[in-house]
């Protein structure tokens, strides 16, 4: 029996609303998953109940003797659950609840150990009481002090978000953005030598005095998911929160911006890119774009919403962290869903978007967005008086208590590139109910579209367009399935003469959707030219072989591997003829093509470099 894998889940994640240990544990050949042997059974049947104890696994002990040695040990836990691996019989996944992290982790060793002896037929009472008595000896170690922890539960009863910032002995902050306090552990020392009440009654004056007439130092926080579209549909909400005056942080795969500022780089979609943003002492209200990766490493960087908004789902990154299907990564995502407590918008047409509506908290309203204006989903929800936001006759409009009002032309919206990039139109219209949701006026959103521009200074790597000596270049991050769907789509769109495409994908994909990229690819485009930029774990050119394989299966004119980005650029762009297209999918910095453009097109080269600041 190993133990393969194990993380903190922080936040509300896949399993559960309340932080979880996270592990996968692999049973050795020797091991046959069922049954037990009579002791381990025994054992299970005291701890789960008999009717588990006659199905279950070895794993299944291991976790219910981890819940049982926390829950002696004076920390009790809530759940347990246990997954088997899609393909892997002898391989499992596990999530346990936990009060103290360091105490959670020891109780998994030690219930693992125990039960690796009650497998083998030896008795394991000396080594229970062995790691019971290591387990108190640490949850004393890692107890919370009776004054902050009464603190703690006043701030729970009053939904006050508590986070403890990262190093021992530095306040505490509750609240979020420009409404939060730091509380010091001069601020509760005093409580420690209280009884349980008075302690009690100290910490609820405390939080009034910091929060007053009830609040709750929130500051209002939308989250966007999906699988494409997240950071420019939080870059077009951003942008119209900004303009409206409001100091925004906000998050993406481009860092974060706080009132303007960049205050981190690199892709910030996780648990601690939210929590940067939730600290910043100035921020008015939040977006977040909020990642796959993030929720299955961390889980949410907060515990609630006032707006999630959930693009689609599609298939992408398949086959890691424990997701094999379109449905499983469909139950990640329902996570930002599940935590809005004002409102959800929901794609109309994406049933995997639809399902989630049955998961959302009482009281919440469902803003649908739809590209298609007679969606069955839209029309019945409209029909029984909800809002929604829909595309027709070119113009976005809103549904609202049986009114139907038109709010902007498709043509008035830069990052629409005159109705060629509709992917930017869906996204416009979830940023447009994410506002109206969150309770602004739609002439926020009006004014917002009509001014954002998708270009490298406001939006990096999504539909960027750029002109170099009569060939447009068209620049975008699509890595999966359905964005390069799109992409071949709006390329299309735009251009009449040949269209040739420098295309690069991470190489954590499966080999199927590698050979499924390069089908649309090879479909779509005149020409190809692959590059690898991140192999992640495969040699050198796999990941050109199977896209290449995709891409000569669909009948591709012309296609061949260059393994150097620059290369490949300068070789495509010495093919193209004013009148054509060179579709770049980048996956870093526009750098490598200002590079290839500058001894070539000078004056194309300066304009990206300017666009990138």
């Amino acid at each position: 029996m190993n133990l393969t894998e194990l993380r903190f889940l922080r936040g509300p994640n896949r399993y559960a609303r309340q932080p979880c240990l996270m592990a996968v544990i692999e049973l050795g050949h020797d091991i046959p998953p069922t049954p037990l042997p009579e002791a381990a059974a025994a054992l299970l049947a005291s701890l789960a109940g008999p009717a588990l104890a006659r199905h279950a696994t070895a794993v299944h002990l291991v976790c219910a003797l981890a819940q049982a040695l926390q829950r002696a040990a004076g920390c009790t836990t809530a759940f347990w659950t246990v997954r088997q691996e899609h393909g892997w019989p002898q391989r499992y996944r596990i999530a346990l609840g936990y009060r103290i992290e360091a105490l959670a982790e020891s109780a998994l060793e030690q219930s693992m150990q125990i039960t690796a002896r009650l497998l083998q037929g030896q008795a394991a009472d000396a080594d229970a009481a062995a790691a019971l008595s290591s387990l108190r000896l640490l949850a004393q170690q890692h107890a919370t002090p009776p004054g902050a922890a009464a603190i703690a539960r006043a701030a729970l009863a009053r939904r006050i978000p508590l986070q403890t910032l990262a190093e021992p002995g530095q306040p505490a902050q509750l609240g979020w953005g420009y409404r939060q306090q730091r509380l010091h552990v001069a601020d509760a020392a005093e409580m420690d030598c209280m009884g349980a009440e008075p302690a009690r009654q100290a910490a609820g004056a405390l939080l009034d005095t910091l929060f007053p007439h009830g609040g709750d130092g929130r500051i209002p926080v939308i989250a966007v998911a999906g699988t494409n579209g997240k950071t420019t549909t939080t870059r077009m909400l951003g942008h119209a929160l900004t303009r409206a005056g409001l100091r925004t942080g906000i998050a993406t795969t481009e860092g974060i911006h706080v009132a303007g500022q960049q205050i981190d780089e690199g892709d910030c979609t996780g648990y601690w890119s939210a929590r940067m943003v939730l600290e910043a002492a100035h921020a008015e209200v939040a977006v977040l774009e909020t990642a796959r990766g993030g929720l299955l490493k961390r889980g949410l960087g907060f515990d609630r919403c006032d707006v999630a908004v959930m693009l689609n789902v599609s298939a992408d990154h398949l086959g890691m962290d424990g997701v094999h299907s379109v449905e499983e990564l469909a139950e990640v995502k329902s996570v930002v869903a599940r935590s809005a407590r004002r409102a959800a918008v929901l794609n109309a047409e994406d049933g995997h978007c639809v399902a989630m509506r049955a998961r959302l908290g009482r009281g919440v309203e469902v803003i649908y967005f739809s590209m298609d204006h007679a969606a069955p989903v839209l029309l019945r929800h409209l029909a029984q008086g909800g809002r929604g936001v829909y595309l027709q006759d070119g113009r976005i409009m809103l549904a609202s208590q049986g009114r139907h009002r038109p709010l902007i032309g498709v043509n008035a919206m830069p990052a629409a590139l005159g109705g060629h990039a509709m992917h930017n139109v869906a996204n416009a219209m979830a940023a447009t109910a994410a506002l109206i949701g969150a309770g602004h006026a739609p002439e926020l959103a009006v004014a917002g579209l009509a001014s954002f521009v998708s270009d490298a200074a406001g939006n990096p790597l999504r539909a960027n367009l750029f002109e170099a000596g009569g060939i447009a270049i068209l620049v975008d991050y699509a890595h999966n399935s359905a964005a390069c769907a799109s992409l071949v789509a709006m390329a299309r769109s735009l251009c009449s003469g040949r269209l040739r495409a420098v295309i690069t994908v991470p190489g954590d994909r499966r080999d199927c959707d590698l050979a499924d990229i390069g089908r649309i690819c090879g479909g779509g485009f005149d020409e190809l030219l692959v590059y690898e930029a991140e192999p992640r774990g495969r040699p050198p050119g796999d990941t050109a072989d199977h896209l290449l394989a995709g891409a000569r299966q669909a009948g591709v004119g012309w296609s061949d591997a260059e393994p150097d980005v620059r290369q490949a650029l300068a070789r495509m762009l010495a093919r193209c003829q004013p009148g054509d297209m060179l579709v770049f999918t980048c996956g870093g910095s526009l750098d490598d093509l200002v590079a290839v453009l500058r001894p070539l097109y000078p004056e194309a080269a300066q304009t990206v470099a300017r666009q990138l600041g």
